[in-house]
């Protein structure tokens, strides 16, 4: 029940623990999409790769995430504009639509079937309140040249204030698309892939780094690049104390006959994400901050309650 339906998809390849000290011109720490992304790109260059994780590859996040490849986080980009200004929230804009192109053009080129599909992405709101919200959020869009469009109805089974939609997004297997990166990966000599290589310091020597691991075994690097979902190490900046992680959950709908055709987030707590997966409809949500609540299973019924009252399937498969 509880089983990533991602994780019951797709075999991930298992690789051994760091056993030895060694060095690298770039140590990744972080073996989530991440880390394998950065891994992969740096295929094809003269430099070595240390590529470890914490716990097993692609365990994480990754495996657990609603997979959706969207520019649309929220109603942000008002915010953006009026915190940074319209320069700095279109950089922001251009490196979402960049990496859904890098994406969508990664699975071209290596033939990758890993479910990817074109979807719009729609965040939606229940309250008369929010509509101005919604406004200048759309005006923001405008700005920065996002194709998006204010509606009042979407195909879901319950009514709607407002939706703001963003066409030309994406949905796909994660791990299906990383373990095909993975495959690529493999047969470079360069890189070095170690898991159950939980990281925990990083000793500087004038331009020299050494990340120490827990078993006790240290990786020379020239570069270090953080991956993991939460920073192992912060150089004294104090992150844990202006980082706030989050925790929500995720179920996975079988037999319900209307289905819808985009990805959607509510705007109001608690939160409700919804896409569908080939034959599934996913449904997440219940946010709240990690490690403030012993007993989750009231999360998830939660959840179940929703999907059985809207969409009526005939099972919570995962």
């Amino acid at each position: 029940m509880h089983q990533s339906l991602w994780s019951l998809s797709q075999t991930v390849p298992r690789y051994p623990s760091l056993t030895h000290h060694t060095k690298a011109d770039v140590c990744i720490v972080g073996a989530g999409l991440t880390g394998i992304t950065l891994a992969y790109l740096l295929k094809d260059t003269d430099l070595t790769v240390v590529l470890i994780d914490s716990d097993h590859v692609l365990s994480g996040t990754t495996a657990h995430t609603t997979a959706k490849i969207t520019a649309q986080h929220d109603l942000i980009y008002h915010d953006l504009i009026q915190t940074f200004g319209e320069y700095y929230a279109k950089c922001y804009a251009n490196a979402q639509r960049e990496a859904l192109q890098f994406i969508s053009q990664t699975i071209t080129t290596h033939h990758i079937d890993c479910q990817f599909e074109k979807k719009f992405s729609a965040i939606y709101t229940q309250n008369d309140e929010s509509i101005p919200v919604f406004e200048k959020e759309y005006e923001a869009y405008q700005k920065l040249g996002l194709n998006g469009r204010l509606v009042e109805t979407l195909d879901l089974p319950f009514p709607i204030k407002k939706a703001l939609i963003l066409e030309d997004q994406a949905q796909f297997n994660p791990l299906k698309y990383a373990v095909a990166l993975l495959s690529e990966i493999k047969n470079c000599p360069r890189i070095q892939i170690y898991e159950n290589t939980p990281a925990i310091d990083i000793k500087k020597r004038d331009s020299d780094l050494t990340v120490c691991t827990k078993p006790g075994y240290t990786i020379e690097a020239k570069k270090v690049i953080q991956t993991s979902h939460f920073p192992f190490y912060d150089d004294l900046n104090f992150l844990f104390a202006k980082m706030e992680a989050q925790t929500s959950y995720l179920i996975a709908c079988e037999g319900v006959k209307k289905m819808p055709k985009g990805m959607y987030l509510s705007y109001e707590q608690p939160t409700r994400s919804i896409r569908t997966y080939e034959n599934y409809l996913l449904i997440g949500g219940e946010d709240h901050r990690t490690g403030t609540e012993k007993e989750t299973t009231a999360r998830y019924e939660a959840l179940k309650n929703f999907a059985h009252h809207y969409f009526s399937p005939s099972q919570i498969s995962h």
